[in-house]
């Protein structure tokens, strides 16, 4: 199975199943919430490094009000960091936010 040929929910689906079997019916606390806010921020990260940084750009490649991006981004801790000339995205502590990072803790 190629997974960039899956239509984006279905390989959501894929993805978290694994997810889920990995839990061996642990728990995750707030999972649902916490699931949420890894979408936004991934999806807002994305939108960033396709307008360059640019707040204004990346609210419209979304169709969202500029406000509502950056209110969005503040409470996620992203932003846009320019280093040596390409734009790569930090979360505020300062760490380099990478795409396979912030996976929900598992309450055992």
């Amino acid at each position: 199975m190629d997974p960039l040929k899956l239509p984006l929910e279905e390989l959501m689906y894929v993805r978290l199943g694994r997810f889920f079997d990995q839990l061996n019916g642990r728990g995750v606390p707030d999972f649902y919430r916490v699931l949420l806010e890894q979408v936004d921020r991934a999806v807002l990260r994305q939108a960033l490094e396709r307008s360059d940084g640019q707040l204004g750009a990346a609210a419209r490649f979304l169709g969202v009000d500029r406000n509502t991006f950056a209110r969005k981004a503040r409470r996620l801790k992203v932003e846009a960091a320019f280093e040596a000339g390409a734009v790569t995205l930090r979360q505020k502590s300062g760490r380099r936010a990478t795409s396979g990072a912030g996976e929900p803790k598992v309450q055992s």
